[in-house]
């Protein structure tokens, strides 16, 4: 075997062998980076449990929201329109 087909032999397996995260560069986008130090909960809009068109945000809402600041939690309550964005 020629030392280029040796060459290219080694190159094609280097390039197998690498994964495509490997790869991947610069530094990565999370939401937590856009919130102040809270816990992020997300719920699925269920009318009239969660709601996300209503006043009071339905029953589950509000038990969930009453026991975070009874509990003094650092939390948000983000309500989801479909299961797709969750």
């Amino acid at each position: 075997m020629t030392i280029n087909k040796q060459f290219l032999l080694s190159a094609l397996l280097c390039l197998i062998s690498y994964s495509s995260t490997s790869l991947a560069t610069g530094p990565r986008v999370a939401p937590s980076l856009f919130v102040s130090n809270t816990n992020q909960l997300h719920a699925l809009e269920l009318p009239p449990f969660v709601s996300h068109t209503s006043k009071n945000h339905g029953v589950l809402y509000e038990l969930i929201d009453s026991i975070i600041k009874t509990e003094q939690i650092a939390a948000e309550i983000n309500v989801l329109p479909s299961l797709n964005m969750a």
